[in-house]
């Protein structure tokens, strides 16, 4: 099973400064609270329990860091510094049919104004950000051995717009894009429509289009869904290769089989596995080094010597190869090196 403990260092009165915008934001959409009571499907409805639940989460997660609640939900102080920040002990685990890595207390899960509050352990350290570019659709182009697709993603190129010439001429790179996860995913005419804002029919005309003018993702969707079905489960490769195919769920009889579970399953875990190996290559090169280690999805935040950066990029780049990074960012605080503010 994979786990492993990262420190974190986080500044409380830094999340107190937040909370107060947060509540008022919630309240401005919804000052009665009538519209965050079940039922109500309105846009405005969403919005005002999105908005709450950003700030009831993170005053959660304050009330635990202050030792105010119920004596099994506080959160562990590891140690104080004179500056009243504090460091606690975070788990990751991987979770779930996609095998992605999750953290308990869930830092990486709060609303993102909690990651102005992360710091690094190490006065003079630097957080380091990054997140591999379109990562799931690359890993597919891999997986479906498009060279010609990924010679444009390794030159610099976009690989959604690499399949421009697929679709009628002036067609905007975000209907490109949208229409070509939703292909690869299996979405359906009905919901990639609203997601581009056009009709039904016009929908399914790009997805036949781009389906038969794609032979190798089309081939690579019908063995995948084939393989999943005749072993009665849903499987991805363990990283980049496909020879070793590990079974990441089960089949519910109840539902019976989805493709678009088996299609999902094969990309999205196998990123999960590469992100898992990357962390425990990542961390045995550490040995031990009291620094924070965290992954949100298909992008890491590493706290970091100064002297180290470009050690680490070269390191990053040669892990997840073929995938490609999206750049480097550092910055005094999580928030700032994923955002740069």
């Amino acid at each position: 099973m994979f786990t492993y403990t990262t420190k974190v260092r986080i500044v409380p009165s830094i999340i107190a400064e937040e909370l107060g915008p947060l509540e008022q934001a919630y309240k401005k959409l919804d000052p009665t609270g009538l519209l965050r009571k079940p039922g109500d499907k309105s846009e405005r409805a969403h919005e005002a329990r999105s908005a709450f639940s950003r700030w009831n989460n993170l005053n959660h997660f304050y009330l635990r860091l202050l030792q105010k609640e119920s004596k099994s939900e506080n959160i562990p102080i590891l140690k104080q510094f004179e500056d009243g920040s504090v460091l606690i002990e975070v788990t990751a685990s991987a979770k779930g049919n996609s095998a992605r890595v999750y953290f308990k207390p869930s830092v990486t899960s709060l609303t993102k104004e909690v990651r102005k509050a992360i710091i690094p352990i190490n006065d003079d350290n630097v957080f380091i950000y990054t997140d591999l570019k379109a990562a799931e659709f690359a890993l597919r182009a891999v997986q479906a051995q498009d060279q010609e697709a990924l010679d444009t993603y390794h030159k610099g190129g976009d690989i959604y717009m690499h399949f421009a010439d697929k679709f009628p001429e002036g067609t905007s790179r975000e209907i490109i894009k949208k229409t070509l996860i939703a292909n690869m995913y299996g979405k359906t005419a009905y919901s990639t429509a609203k997601d581009l804002g056009i009709s039904e029919t016009q929908a399914q005309r790009l997805l036949d289009m781009i389906s038969m003018t794609m032979p190798k993702f089309t081939i690579l969707k019908r063995n995948i869904a084939a393989y999943a079905q005749r072993n009665n489960g849903y499987f991805s490769p363990r990283g980049f290769d496909q020879t070793k195919l590990v079974k990441v769920a089960s089949v519910n009889p109840e539902r019976g089989f989805d493709p678009n579970l088996a299609w999902s399953a094969y990309t999205q875990s196998a990123l999960g596995f590469i992100m898992q190996e990357f962390s425990e290559k990542f961390l045995q090169c550490q040995k031990g080094a009291e620094q924070t280690f965290l992954s949100v999805f298909d992008s890491v935040v590493v706290e970091i010597r100064k002297e180290s950066i470009e050690r680490f990029k070269e390191f990053f780049i040669k892990m997840w190869a073929p995938l490609m990074p999206d750049g480097f960012h550092t910055g005094k605080s999580m928030f700032e090196a994923m955002y740069g503010e």
